[in-house]
């Protein structure tokens, strides 16, 4: 039985991820509406940055998916 201790835990976890997945998010949304002038270093470097906290936060919402479930202790993100 999940205790509400981890169902808490969960929560977070899933609020940090998205959270965390919104750069890329933005990223993607705005390139529709980018024109030659918007292409700058700082875009640039941006678009690593964006991929990478992308990646933090679905690690988070899959971690967030194993404080739900009974599964015994992987070491699948550790």
């Amino acid at each position: 039985m999940i205790t509400d201790e981890r169902k808490h835990i969960a929560d977070i976890l899933k609020i940090a991820g998205f959270a965390l997945m919104t750069p890329f998010g933005k990223l993607i949304l705005k390139i529709s509406e980018l024109n030659w002038n918007d292409f700058t270093v700082f875009f640039f470097m941006n678009i690593p940055l964006a991929c990478i906290l992308f990646y933090f936060g679905v690690i988070m919402i899959f971690k967030s998916t194993e404080y739900t479930m009974d599964i015994k202790e992987t070491k699948k993100w550790k």
